[in-house]
Formats: C-alpha cells, structure tokens, sequence
C-alpha cells in the first residue's frame, strides 16, 4: 500500500467533518476564489469532499488523485474521478478543457512542481481560472524552528512519511514565479490562518506582513494567459 493509500485509509477511517465551517481551513480559503463556471478539475481530489462542495458553482466536476483508495471514496460522492500520478504520465483530459482548476495542497508533494503547473496550464482554457495552495514555509512560526531550535519544522499533520510526504516549500514569491514561468498569471494571494489565537487576523489576510510572516499557508489564484479583453 502506498503512503497515500496508507494516509486516505486511516483519514476515511476517522470521523468525517466540513471543512468548509472552518475559516482557518484550506478549502474555507479556496472556496472564496473559486468562481462560477462550466467545468472544474480538482487535482488531488482525494475524498472528493472539496469537489463536492463545489458542485453548486459549476456544471460538471472531475477530479484526480494519485490514491485509488481516494478515488473510490470521491466517486461515491459522485465526482468523476480518476486515478492519475502526475508525477508519471498526464491526466487523461484533453488540452483546454476546464475552466476551473483547483490543486490544493498538492504542489509540495510532487518530485517536478513545475511538471504538474504545466500539465495545470495545458488543461486550463484561456482565461481560465486556477486555485493552488501550499505550505507558507516564510511563516514566524516555521523560521522560528529552523533559526532559534535548529530543526526544520514539520509542517504536515500526516505521520504516514517524512513530514506527511512534503518535498518542496514555497513561499509566495516562488508560487507567483512558478505560475507565472507556465502561462499562469496570478490575481490574488492570501494567508491562510488555521490558529485559533490568530484568527482575529483573517479579515487581513491577503495583506503583506500577514500572509507572508503570519500564515502558515498560502492559497493563490491565477488565470491562463490568452483571455479575450
């Protein structure tokens, strides 16, 4: 069984909750920048939970995941998912064929980070929007591990591997330069605050010293070049 097969198996196995009713969580931080639309891709879909919440916003939902395991679980929830490792061969889309991409998550665990925003850029149709968060390893709280304690900090919950799997660490400006290297341009960046002490803060955001010192995530969103203005 694979690491994520391992991860999804426990996580399918614990009580399931609605992230959505947290504002300190990913998909509460995500789903304000998904807009409406025709056709959405969710990559890293697992359960399929955040796929089906954005059901309501747009007409056909997909997703893919590298865990079958996950895949199973999200195509109870109706999503059309199937299995893919992006980090072996490309999804089984056509080019241009969504207009909403989301990859929550996901771009830490990949071995080319590049690789998966080109294949993002291929399947994206122009003007086409696109979500992607990760860790915001500028935060205090992970500098303060590495510079004043002298370990890098762990910044997944999952113990199934080496810091939950996570390869690469970003902070916004790599995430902006990535994106924009494949055609992606960004229209808006924002921190993602989980603590509960600093929930006061989320209002802000998207403000420089927060999201870049007080986040422990980042969530971008940004639109394929070749829109019609």
């Amino acid at each position: 069984m694979s690491v994520y097969d391992r991860i999804w198996d426990r996580k399918l196995m614990g009580v399931q909750t609605d992230p959505l009713s947290d504002p300190g969580s990913r998909w509460a931080a995500a789903s304000g920048l998904v807009p409406i639309g025709n056709r959405l891709l969710d990559i890293g879909v697992g359960d399929g939970g955040f796929a089906e919440c954005m059901k309501p916003r747009v007409s056909e939902v997909f997703g893919i995941d590298v865990s079958p395991i996950a895949v199973q679980s999200a195509r109870r929830r109706g999503i059309e998912a199937f299995v893919c490792d992006l980090d072996r061969e490309a999804s089984p889309f056509p080019d241009r064929h969504f207009d909403v991409i989301t990859c929550l998550d996901v771009i830490e665990h990949v071995l080319d980070p590049r690789k998966l925003l080109l294949e993002i850029s291929r399947l994206a149709t122009p003007g086409g929007v696109v979500v992607v968060s990760t860790v915001n390893i500028r935060c205090v709280k992970y500098l303060h591990s590495v510079v004043l304690r002298g370990r890098f900090p762990r910044t997944s919950g999952d113990e199934e591997a080496y810091d939950g799997g996570h390869l690469h660490y970003f902070t916004t400006g790599d995430l902006r330069a990535l994106l924009s290297g494949v055609g992606l341009v960004t229209t808006h960046a924002q921190g993602m605050i989980a603590s509960r002490s600093l929930g006061f803060l989320r209002p802000w955001a998207a403000c420089g010293p927060v999201r870049e010192f007080l986040s422990a995530g980042i969530v971008v969103r940004a639109r394929r070049a070749g829109a019609l203005t």
